[in-house]
């Protein structure tokens, strides 16, 4: 089994720097959409040479997948899924594809 070269806690450490620095370009933004998200990961995942990579639609179609798959109701997944959650469900996405 092959094991990604990043952690979760560096993925996400990554993921927040980045998020950082796109609001501080843009500061208009102010939402940012589960497509955004999977695009700065599939972008981090190209700049940190990830042993694993998905382009950026099909990590968002395996991450709505498993979040559908969730059945949560709006107000659960705003009350119980922040940054990290979300990292978390991308990184596991990562390590299924890496096996």
């Amino acid at each position: 089994m092959k094991k990604l070269n990043i952690t979760e806690e560096e993925l996400l450490f990554r993921y927040m720097t980045s998020l950082d620095e796109l609001l501080d370009e843009c500061d208009w933004v102010t939402n940012i959409s589960s497509e955004m998200v999977c695009g700065i990961i599939a972008s981090i995942l190209i700049e940190q040479n990830v042993n694993v990579f998905m382009p950026s639609a099909d990590l968002y179609e395996s991450y709505s997948t498993h979040v559908k798959g969730l059945g949560l109701s709006d107000e659960e997944w705003r009350e119980n899924y922040g940054i990290p959650q979300i990292i978390n469900i991308v990184y596991s996405i990562l390590e299924t594809k890496a096996k």
